[in-house]
């Protein structure tokens, strides 16, 4: 019993044991599902971050792509764009430089170029080569240039290159200076270097050499003392002398010039036809600008002729000092440019009316002074223009002529048509005399033509007439010069 008791204890002991062991396998099997579970969950995070990153890094890829191909095509689309304006403004630059310098055309050094077509001569009119220099002499000779809208004749080409040139026609008759000889303290240096010098391109100039020594013998000349103060100048003793062959391209016979040289402190030199004088400073000589063109300069056209000078600017479609223009039936020339308007006086003397004198009893410019000249300009002439509507009224200088040119300026008279004084800039040579608006003493006033003159008021002149008109006036057609003058538009 004992025994079987023990057995079946045993048994149910090993029964319980089997029963733990299932247990405990139940147990073990549920903590393994756990923990799989678990690493699973963490693999399958894992992976889903891993795909998640591999989707990032794509996207990522797929933005780059599209943003370098945008950016390629921009650069494509700026790079035909570049392409694009190089080829229309390359065409055109090459286009306008074939028009300014048709082929065969070579720009070259203004002094080089003539040099090159010139023939030197030994006697007679033509240039000479004198000390490295190359001298114009005699009057028939194609030493013309145009510079700054005006004709020049070449003095001399020297051996830097430089090139001197002297105004063609003379520019006024006025005297030297009322007490000085010395070139650079006078009134016709101070009237050169302020008023004339403004119209001048100074760029394309060199400053000119004066020289101080006095002159007293013309077989002496130096140039000891000297100043580079300038750009304008008159001729000198040496241009004049250097100039002659025969006859001068600097002078007429019944023509008188200054030169810039003084004989003493009381005298200077001056060129009357093709001989020298010296006189006191008051007399009334013309008036000749000299100035020097760089080296630099370059030649772009001409032959050297009085029609065709050679030129050293392009030419531009606008009205400045010396331009010729058509108003109407009439002919004019530009003699002065001011801030908002131009002056212009008839570029031809009308010697087909009868003169008419200044005024009956005073030689003030005066429009209310019945009879005189001022009244007609102002009333029958001015009545006949078809183009008033163009005419500005301004004020015509009308002081006395004492101790500088800058007296004409204190006195002035207000009114349409006008006339020229002593200083404004006479563009063209007149034989007959015509009367200027500047009196002078003993009620008389100034006529104007180969010299400077005093007339009674009553005397029987030419008279030039003046107006002015904005410089904004619309220009049709032309070219400007004598031949071929502006013709504005009429309303």
């Amino acid at each position: 019993m004992k025994a079987n008791d023990d057995v079946e204890f045993l048994e149910e002991n090993s029964s319980d044991e089997n029963d733990k062991n299932k247990k405990e396998t139940k147990a073990d099997k549920k903590r393994i599902t756990r923990s799989e579970k678990y690493e699973n969950l963490l693999e399958k995070k894992e992976n889903k971050e891993v795909e998640d990153e591999g989707m990032r890094k794509r996207s990522k890829k797929k933005l780059k792509f599209k943003k370098g191909l945008g950016q390629t095509i921009f650069c494509l689309i700026s790079f035909l764009f570049m392409v694009g304006c190089f080829v229309f403004y390359g065409s055109r630059m090459i286009h306008y430089y074939k028009i300014y310098n048709p082929k065969g055309s070579k720009q070259e050094p203004l002094a080089t170029s003539i040099m090159k077509k010139a023939s030197v001569v030994y006697e007679g009119a033509g240039i000479y080569k004198e000390s490295g220099n190359y001298l114009y002499k005699g009057k028939d000779v194609n030493n013309y240039l145009k510079f700054s809208n005006l004709i020049w004749r070449i003095v001399k080409i020297a051996n830097d290159n430089t090139v001197e040139i002297v105004l063609d026609d003379p520019l006024n008759i006025m005297a030297f200076d009322f007490g000085t000889s010395n070139f650079d303290d006078s009134d016709i240096s101070d009237y050169l270097n302020s008023d004339f010098v403004k119209y001048l391109n100074t760029d394309q100039l060199d400053k000119v050499v004066v020289c101080n020594d006095e002159i007293s013998d013309l077989t002496k000349l130096t140039c000891d003392a000297s100043t580079v103060n300038h750009y304008v100048k008159l001729p000198d003793v040496s241009d004049f002398l250097n100039s002659i062959a025969e006859d001068s391209y600097m002078t007429d016979e019944n023509e008188t010039l200054w030169l810039y040289n003084k004989k003493s402190k009381k005298e200077a030199w001056y060129a009357s036809g093709y001989n020298l004088s010296s006189s006191k400073m008051d007399v009334f000589n013309g008036i000749k600008p000299v100035v020097v063109l760089k080296s630099t300069n370059t030649l772009l056209g001409g032959t050297g002729t009085k029609e065709d000078p050679y030129r050293v600017e392009k030419e531009e479609q606008k009205m400045k000092l010396g331009s010729y223009v058509t108003i109407g039936e009439d002919h004019w020339v530009v003699y002065k440019e001011e801030k908002d308007m131009l002056r212009l006086t008839l570029a031809q003397l009308d010697t087909s009316v009868k003169t008419r004198p200044f005024s009956t009893n005073k030689n003030i410019y005066d429009v209310k002074d019945t009879g005189s000249i001022a009244s007609y300009l102002n009333t029958y002439y001015y009545e006949d223009m078809d183009y008033k509507n163009l005419l500005l009224e301004a004020n015509w200088y009308t002081g006395n002529y004492q101790t500088s040119y800058k007296n004409i300026y204190q006195e002035e008279a207000k009114a349409y048509v006008g006339m020229l004084n002593v200083a404004d800039f006479k563009m063209g040579v007149f034989s007959d005399y015509y009367y200027l608006t500047t009196p002078t003493e003993d009620n008389l006033v100034y006529i104007y033509g180969n010299s400077l003159l005093e007339s009674n008021v009553n005397s029987y002149e030419y008279y030039r007439p003046a107006i002015a008109i904005k410089n904004s006036v619309q220009i049709k057609s032309g070219r400007g010069s004598e031949k071929d003058p502006f013709i504005l538009e009429v309303k």
